[in-house]
């Protein structure tokens, strides 16, 4: 399956933004790669261009920035035609994704539910899976948005691997243990899975696998 992993945008909706590289995402996009899928990570807090690198001083930005921004933030986040959501759907047109997942630290949940919007707008026959801390510790209001059709809690590798090849056989859900999923509109809660006890197992973050890899570090604007 093709299946596109997303950091959601928050700093950069503020104008401030930080080359880094969603670990989270890298091991388990590199999961699913091993096991045949064709995976793409989408980092919504990098720029795509040399001018909005330049424009916004993408390194990292003050805290009493950040903070001072709230208001673009909270503009930028309803506005459809931000450059930010624009770059996102060209992606999605891009890559042609069958499943987006998304990962979701509580201060990213606005652009999360944002990002849920344009993925159903884009195709509403594109599942949506939600994990990270946010959707581990606040599951049943994850769960009520209308676009989340499943949640991974606890440690995803091995239950988004299960989930997705679950999902490309039209198999049975109730096996897959560490997921939430929607029958008839009411959500269920599988039991949890174990912790993985040997890491050794994981391979490494799939680096090369970030969406436009070529704009994606610092040196890639410089002269």
């Amino acid at each position: 399956m093709r299946i596109l992993l997303v950091n959601p945008p928050y700093r950069r909706l503020r104008g401030v933004g930080a080359f880094y590289f969603p670990i989270g995402l890298g091991y388990l996009a590199s999961v699913l790669e091993k096991s045949g899928h064709e995976v793409r990570i989408y980092n919504g807090e990098v720029p795509r261009d040399k001018q909005e690198y330049e424009a916004n001083k993408y390194k990292g930005g003050d805290f009493s920035r950040i903070m001072s921004a709230h208001h673009d933030y909270l503009k930028n986040l309803q506005d459809d035609n931000f450059f930010v959501w624009q770059q996102f759907k060209n992606s999605l047109n891009d890559f042609n994704p069958e499943l987006v997942g998304v990962s979701v630290r509580t201060p990213m949940f606005a652009s999360a539910v944002k990002i849920n919007q344009l993925v159903k707008q884009w195709n509403d026959s594109c599942q949506i899976i939600w994990g990270g801390s946010h959707s581990s510790i606040m599951p049943e209001e994850v769960m009520k948005l209308p676009e989340v059709d499943f949640l991974v809690y606890g440690e995803g590798e091995k239950t988004l691997l299960e989930l997705v090849d679950t999902i490309e056989k039209n198999g049975d859900f109730s096996h897959v243990r560490g997921i939430y999923y929607k029958v008839n509109s009411k959500f269920v809660k599988n039991p949890p899975r174990e912790y993985i006890e040997n890491l050794d197992e994981l391979p490494f973050p799939g680096r090369h696998l970030v969406f436009k890899e070529d704009l994606y570090s610092p040196t890639a604007f410089s002269d």
